[in-house]
């Protein structure tokens, strides 16, 4: 029993011992983060108004236009145990603001994260930057006047200046209630969203930026020719985002991937090629089971007008693909697929039953002509189905070609008793 005990006491000494050293460890991590917090603190309250002013003055020199936070302070309950430096009231201008009235960029408050560690090293790094009720607003009015120089450097000597400094790249992204606004009265274009959330988390390599972005946001609309209507108008968007950002090509891709559109559940990808002369873009769209009413209300007007006498009683699977210059009244090519199996087509001149067919528009129907209405297709390669739920047919070749005069092409089939055709004549035969 006496040599159980003292075989205990050693261990119990041990392990005293280890918890005394974990102590002095989290005691000293403490003092450390306390340090850390009142240099940050001081520094901050000791030189609030030379920080706003070389802040001001800095960000103004590197960009176009004119740069203002109205005030700054230190938080730590943002981002504990780290802290987080609050900018409030910022702005971004162009030099005609005081005749339009419009700022490019206007935020609430943002909130920069800084590496406690950082702060021991006297090289403060930012890794997260916050952004609070924040407006983006590029806009190029009818005279051609633009505000998005202020994004530009102001001379090519200070972007080869940066270009030799150190890289630099904020790793996380948070913006809160920030609406985008990017309208051009020339190209007609309007593109309008309120971003709820989005927790952007960037991955640099040396060849590319690897982006995942959860968002939750209002898309208000997407005018890429207002005077053809816009798309997505007044939808909710919610979505787990994976982009690519190619830096030597200047492609950002969003590779084919699940998005959730009002409820429904779609398939998105996207390019766009900013290094290619001119810029370019494709879309891509795909749902399996899409309710053709709910399909349509995504289209613009003058593409949603062609449908506006036709439904299917179940859903249908759907792919789009758009591809187009980013330059002023480009039209872009488009294609849609779509297929169904054994549902109900209702139309203005009566329903078909047990419809099984799949087809296509497409806005190219003879190369060269461009891609408009007097140019474009649908196209069903085959058909099954009961006219006014008796009359069985069939049909191939089905085209209507040229929208602005339609021509109407098919071979259909039926065979039938004549008597299925009282319902339909009024008539008895």
């Amino acid at each position: 029993m006496a040599q159980r005990k003292s075989a205990q006491a050693p261990t119990r000494e041990k392990k005293r011992r280890w918890l005394r050293i974990a102590l002095y460890i989290g005691a000293i991590i403490c003092l450390l983060l306390l340090i850390a917090w009142a240099l940050l603190y001081y520094y901050v309250y000791q030189n609030k108004k030379p920080l706003i002013k070389k802040i001001n003055s800095e960000v103004s020199n590197q960009l176009s236009g004119q740069f203002a936070i109205k005030d700054l302070d230190v938080v730590f309950w943002k981002d504990f145990p780290s802290v987080s430096i609050r900018l409030k009231e910022v702005t971004l201008v162009d030099s005609l603001y005081v005749q339009h009235k419009q700022a490019l960029f206007e935020s609430r408050e943002i909130f920069l994260k800084v590496d406690l560690f950082s702060i021991l090293s006297r090289k403060p790094e930012i890794d997260k930057i916050s952004l609070t009720e924040a407006s983006f607003h590029l806009f190029t009015n009818a005279d051609g006047y633009s505000n998005k120089y202020v994004l530009s450097p102001k001379t090519k000597k200070k972007l080869e200046k940066q270009e030799q400094k150190k890289d630099f790249y904020i790793q996380n992204i948070n913006l809160d209630n920030c609406h985008l606004l990017v309208e051009d009265a020339i190209k007609e274009k309007r593109i309008e969203a309120m971003i709820y959330r989005l927790d952007a988390v960037v991955d640099n390599t040396d060849s590319s930026m690897n982006i995942k972005a959860p968002i939750d946001a209002h898309i208000g609309q997407l005018g890429f020719n207002l005077g053809k209507g816009a798309f997505l108008i007044d939808q909710r968007l919610k979505a787990d985002l994976e982009l690519i950002y190619h830096r030597d090509s200047r492609q950002l891709t969003l590779p084919l991937q699940p998005v959730n559109v009002s409820g429904e559940d779609l398939r998105l990808g996207l390019i766009f090629r900013f290094g290619d002369k001119p810029a370019n873009f494709e879309l891509e769209v795909e749902d399996d089971a899409i309710l053709m009413k709910k399909g349509i209300s995504f289209l613009n007007a003058h593409i949603a007008k062609n449908f506006k006498h036709i439904d299917a009683r179940d859903p249908l699977a759907v792919h789009v693909s758009v591809k187009g210059k980013l330059v002023p009244k480009d039209k872009p090519l488009a294609r849609v697929d779509w297929s169904m199996v054994n549902n109900r087509l209702i139309t203005q001149y009566g329903n078909i039953d047990s419809a099984t067919f799949s087809g296509y528009f497409f806005n190219n129907y003879e190369e060269g002509k461009g891609y408009v209405d007097a140019n474009s297709v649908i196209c069903v390669p085959k058909i099954t189905g009961l006219y006014n739920g008796n009359i069985p047919f069939s049909g191939d070749s089905i085209r209507v070609h040229g929208f602005t005069d339609p021509h109407l092409t098919a071979n259909v089939q039926s065979k039938f008793q004549v008597s299925a055709l009282n319902e339909l004549l009024g008539n008895s035969f």
